[in-house]
């Protein structure tokens, strides 16, 4: 099974880092694991003096060798580049845009907005991110809601792009799931990465930060924020520790009932 990556193709991100050319800075930390350093110097030369066509071949052709190494044991060659790339001191610049990334949640409200829009085209889309509660409720960035045959379906939809937010996500997630029939979070890759810096290998944190939200019945949307493609990669369940007095008071809040 292919890592997802965080939904972004390895081919893309390919793409991306020989654009900012640290594709250098990744050759460069795959040689000094496998060559002794009198090989060293002279693969590195002799990459530098390559076309782009030619690198590409050889950042791949030495990271296959790289599986052998008991460093990236288990690792295929996509997962030893990824790695590496992740490991990479690099501009913040280009880790946001090789990773899909932004710093501001602000700057994905449209793109989150016009997608919610489409996707959920029966329901309401509201912007609830500034929205300041009078009876006590936390809101999500985007509430949705559609009229049923009996009451009202409500959906929470959060946007998060720094890392110390997830926790924070979490703990807001624990008010969400008291009046939101579906809680959804949305993040960048970049995100997911980051986060999972202080639980694993980069190649295993989305597999944790997936595991983390699964456990609280959240669905996960990822946003590729240079391309703004979004991918849904968890379904939500349904929320059994709805508190209906809760939700009469986001409905009432929001002005669908009286």
């Amino acid at each position: 099974m292919p890592l997802k990556f965080a939904t972004i193709p390895f081919e893309e991100i390919m793409k991306r880092l020989f654009k900012s050319g640290y594709d250098s800075d990744c050759y460069h930390k795959l040689a000094e694991h496998y060559f002794p350093p009198q090989d060293r110097k002279l693969s590195v030369s002799k990459y530098e003096k390559s076309t782009k066509r030619e690198k590409e071949d050889e950042l791949i052709k030495l990271s296959k060798k790289c599986t052998e190494l008991h460093m990236f044991k288990d690792f295929d060659w996509q997962e030893v580049i990824f790695e590496t790339v992740c490991s990479i001191q690099m501009p913040r610049k280009w880790f946001r845009t090789i990773f899909g990334h932004v710093d501001e949640e602000k700057e994905l409200y449209p793109a989150v907005r016009k997608f919610l829009k489409r996707e959920f085209s029966d329901y309401e889309v509201l912007d609830t991110y500034n929205q300041r509660s009078k009876v006590g409720i936390r809101w999500a960035d985007f509430t949705l809601v559609k009229k049923r045959l009996i009451g009202y379906e409500l959906v929470s939809v959060d946007v998060k792009v720094a890392p110390s937010a997830f926790g924070y996500f979490l703990d807001q997630a624990d008010d969400f799931l008291r009046f939101s029939d579906y809680t959804y979070l949305v993040c960048t890759p970049g995100l997911v990465l980051e986060a999972g810096k202080k639980w694993a290998s980069p190649v295993k944190a989305e597999e944790i930060f997936i595991g983390k939200l699964e456990k609280l019945g959240i669905g996960l949307y990822i946003i590729d924020a240079e391309s703004s493609n979004i991918k849904r990669l968890l379904e939500p369940e349904k929320s059994e520790r709805i508190d209906k007095d809760q939700k009469d008071r986001a409905l009432r809040e929001l002005g669908f009932i009286k």
